[in-house]
């Protein structure tokens, strides 16, 4: 294969024949998508005279910012599939110290035994066709184009934890952030800036092209020059509560200290490529210069590298960072690049450009066999959202009209169409009878149109619960709001419990019982200490056992014996009672705002997923969310649980369906979760009506045949996968 080699020192690298690796215990080989080159590349052989740290003695292949698919596996990897797109964290450190246990094996307990720093880094990188890792360094990229994602291995982290950091700073409206230096860090601060952060964001560089370049990110350039302080200070008002330096000079660092407000925060970069040592905290100053009165001074290191000399402020020094860095990255398309070039004829062009300090952003180096594969990849998801989603808009259509024409009389779906299109105004020769159009228009439409709505809603709830639980057993009937629902129906059938509300005293009190059943779960999980997936899970089937033996009292407690066997046959689910009423309405208009709701929260609910630390860290109270989200569910769940009953098992099986076809991205799960349910719930009640005619088979009789076989092996599958 073909790969990039640095060779020595004051040598320019040359592509050359290396050998392919193989994949040793814990290891994993990677196609390569991209690799970034990265002025430490460019430092090994412009730079140094000699190896600065010993551990980066040539010849070896580049490229420590890599990204790619799996396309070998070796002894004692588990979790991981061929074909999967990964970004790898490059440091490797002894995997025995408490640092590399916590992910931060830059700050490797016993990096003086190891013979490199990182991949790239005096072991070979990614500037190759293929690239042996350990498969821990590996981070899911999920849907996100591993080309765009590669800068984030080393490049983005320096941006990301000096952003993270500086979020209290600039919380709250009218406040400001200035990055100076519109190079490879700057070009994705400025990206960071303007998502994770509300402030108004100012840029500055003695690049024209390159303010030009952030300007549609929605910063405001600022020319440099003489006055350049003086502009800064007028356009803000007065300085901006944070300054981000990422070019670390003294000129630079003084622009800083004479613009940071008061009270402010200020990041400064330590502009030494591959850190040797340890290095002062405070910025070099001339004399007489100082920061202003409760200003804050942090460094920044353009490098995720360390010989093993801690730095309080350090910056980029752990896998958590990367993590949270990619998960960003993947709902705010943020473009780490000025252009990608196809290896090796670009690779003197970029490398070139780098040493000279040329171009905006950063360079991805990407193998020309791979180009169109990356293009592919990088959108291969969003197509198949697409392609499922129309696909499934039809099949819904079909499914509906031949549903429609399933039953004791059997009608066909041209005289359905024609029923159809006749209640639409639409003039057309009339070849049914006046029976069939009854049968078709008052009973089977609205009955299919009901079971559409209250699957999509299910599925919709189901999504939603397993991302904010963390969970893939969470639904709606497992978590207990099902059964908070039912309880709360029964009242109102038995005991006429909401009244007041008139004909809406179903889905109201069914609505009040799944709010109360999904906020009690949630404060007896929270109870003691921080939320987990077992807590809220155990909390969820507690009480969905104590709302079921409320409902039995209260059945048992009535005294209308029709009203006990309609409770009965309600509760194990039934399309029933579906007509032209209000009840319908009402689902019907909840599941719309569900779903417009859910799709408004989609980035929320990926940060949820992604666990309460990252959601933190990208500005998402994940208990506030929680809460938000569950009175969705709840109004949900309470409005088709009062017009079908409790029909378990289609929020626990639909969404990893969705999953399977579209990814986890929840802004594209969530419209094909919708459409699954509502097909699979379609001919769930087709068989229940022709199972065993001329009774009618209770509905969710059947979503259970089907959901307690998939939550079994769910449940192997889990403990399976864990040591």
């Amino acid at each position: 294969m073909k790969g990039i080699v640095f060779r020595d020192f004051h040598t320019f690298p040359k592509v050359e024949d290396v050998e392919r690796p193989e994949a040793g215990p814990g290891e994993v080989v990677l196609k390569v998508a991209g690799s970034g080159a990265c002025h430490s590349d460019v430092a090994l052989f412009h730079d140094y005279d000699a190896d600065p740290t010993g551990k980066l003695t040539p010849p070896f292949v580049l490229g420590h910012e890599v990204s790619g698919w799996v396309e070998e596996i070796g002894d004692g990897v588990r979790g991981l599939e061929v074909g999967s797109a990964h970004l790898v964290y490059g440091p490797i450190g002894c995997q025995r110290c408490r640092a590399c246990s916590r992910g931060q094996d830059t700050y490797c307990e016993n990096v003086a035994e190891m013979d490199f720093l990182a991949t790239g880094l005096g072991r070979n990188g990614g500037m190759a066709e293929y690239v042996a890792v350990p498969a821990r360094n590996l981070i899911p990229l999920g849907d996100a184009d591993p080309v765009d994602a590669a800068p984030l291995a080393d490049a983005g982290l320096t941006p990301y934890h000096a952003i993270r950091s500086a979020l209290p700073v600039l919380a709250g409206g009218g406040k400001t952030a200035l990055v100076i230096g519109l190079g490879g860090l700057g070009y994705i601060g400025v990206q960071m800036l303007t998502v994770l952060s509300g402030a108004t964001v100012y840029a500055t560089d003695m690049k024209e092209d390159a303010m030009k370049a952030v300007e549609e990110f929605g910063a405001i350039p600022i020319p440099g020059g003489e006055g350049q302080a003086k502009r800064i200070r007028e356009a803000t008002g007065g300085g901006v509560d944070a300054v981000f330096d990422f070019v670390g000079i003294t000129p630079t660092i003084e622009l800083g200290m004479s613009v940071v407000k008061r009270q402010g925060a200020w990041w400064w970069l330590e502009s030494q490529a591959i850190p040797t040592s340890g290095a002062s905290t405070r910025p070099p100053t001339r004399p007489g210069s100082t920061t202003p009165t409760g200003a804050r001074s942090r460094t920044c290191t353009t490098s995720s590298i360390s010989t093993g000399t801690a730095r309080s402020s350090r910056i980029g020094g752990s896998r958590l960072n990367a993590i949270n860095s990619q998960l960003w990255f993947a709902g705010a398309s943020v473009r780490g690049f000025d252009h990608r070039c196809a290896c090796p004829d670009g690779c003197s062009r970029d490398t070139t450009n780098l040493t000279q300090r040329r171009g905006v952003g950063m360079a991805v180096l990407a193998r020309d066999a791979d180009v169109s594969v990356v293009h592919l990849t990088a959108r291969s998801l969003s197509r198949r959202a697409v392609f499922w989603t129309v696909t499934l808009t039809v099949a819904l259509a079909m499914s509906a009209v031949v549903a429609i024409g399933v039953g004791p009389v059997p009608i066909p779906p041209a005289t359905i169409i024609g029923i159809l299109l006749n209640e639409a105004g639409v003039t057309v020769e009339q070849t049914w009878s006046i029976s069939d159009a009854a049968i078709v228009w008052s009973v089977r439409v609205p009955r299919v149109l009901l079971g559409m709505t209250v699957g999509a809603g299910l599925a919709l709830c189901g999504t939603a619960l397993q991302a904010m639980v963390r969970n893939v057993l969470a639904d709606p009937y497992i978590l207990g709001i099902s059964g908070g629902a039912s309880t709360g129906a029964a009242g109102a059938i038995l005991f006429g419990l909401g009244s007041g509300v008139g004909q809406y005293a179903l889905p109201f009190s069914a609505f009040l019982g799944a709010l109360a059943a999904a906020l009690l779960v949630f404060f007896i999980a929270r109870a003691g200490g921080r939320i987990t997936s077992l807590r809220l899970l155990l909390s969820g089937v507690a009480v969905g056992y104590a709302l079921s033996a409320v409902t039995s009292f209260l059945i048992f407690a009535s005294d209308s014996a029709e009203g006990s066997r309609s409770v009965m046959f309600w509760l194990l689910g039934s399309l029933g009672l579906a007509r032209w009423d209000a009840v319908l309405a009402i689902v019907l208009v909840v599941v719309v705002f569900t779903l417009a709701a859910l799709l408004v929260s989609g980035r929320r609910l990926d940060a949820i997923a992604a666990g309460d630390e990252t959601a933190l860290t990208l500005g998402v109270s994940p208990d506030r969310a929680r809460v938000q989200l569950l009175v969705i569910v709840a109004l949900c769940t309470g409005s088709v649980v009062a017009a079908a009953g409790a029909i378990g098992f289609v929020g626990l099986v639909i969404p990893h369906l969705a999953r399977r076809l579209v990814g986890a991205v929840h802004g594209r799960l969530l419209p094909v979760a919708a459409l699954l349910g509502g097909l699979f719930l379609i001919w769930a009640d087709a068989l229940a009506r022709t199972l065993m005619q001329p009774r009618e088979l209770p509905i969710g009789i059947l979503t259970a045949v089907v959901g307690a076989p998939f939550l079994l092996i769910l449940v192997r599958r889990m403990y399976a996968r864990s040591p």
